[in-house]
């Protein structure tokens, strides 16, 4: 049964993997359920580095404005309107999460 309780964050194709591998195990770990929004252009190679996160495309990004492909808040707040998962929190990629024993 998957966890009611999701993280989304957007996991950065080529950069700092082994940071961004250690945070993820440290959400597993924690229980959560874990989504990355993420252009389908990202999706291929993050796919092969993180096999146990969900990707999801918001259809858009902030390219335009910003020159990097960023995933604007509303489109990750939509997300979680639609499909109601329960509790669920935004994470930067590289953020380790720990929890005491008990």
């Amino acid at each position: 049964m998957p966890s009611p309780f999701t993280l989304a964050t957007s996991l950065v194709p080529g950069r700092n993997l082994d940071v961004q591998r250690r945070a993820v195990a440290s959400w597993h770990k924690l229980g959560f359920h874990i989504v990355s929004f993420n252009r389908s252009g990202e999706m291929a190679p993050l796919s092969q580095d993180f096999p146990d996160v969900a990707f999801h495309d918001p259809g858009r990004d902030a390219s335009e404005v910003t020159g990097k492909p960023l995933v604007y808040l509303a489109d990750i707040l939509a997300y979680f309107i639609d499909s109601q998962p329960g509790v669920f929190g935004i994470i930067n990629s590289d953020i380790l999460l720990e929890a005491p024993h008990d």
